[in-house]
């Protein structure tokens, strides 16, 4: 798994959100921009990009 297969794994509603990608070990970590939603929206696309992020092989965690 690199940084580029975890973005091209991206719900397309996070992709221009996300600022950077960090792999370590099996961690991915993830800056994402969510100015302009609310909390609720907020909360929703994070917990949407951590589920797709640790669905993938090679990641156990993503911290977003």
């Amino acid at each position: 798994m690199t940084e580029q297969e975890i973005r091209e794994a991206l719900p397309t509603e996070a992709v221009g959100r996300v600022k950077s990608v960090t792999l370590r070990g099996t961690t991915a970590t993830l800056v994402v921009d969510a100015s302009g939603l609310g909390r609720p929206q907020a909360e929703a696309l994070e917990e949407t990009i951590r589920a797709r992020i640790e669905g993938l092989d090679g990641v156990d965690t993503a911290h977003v």
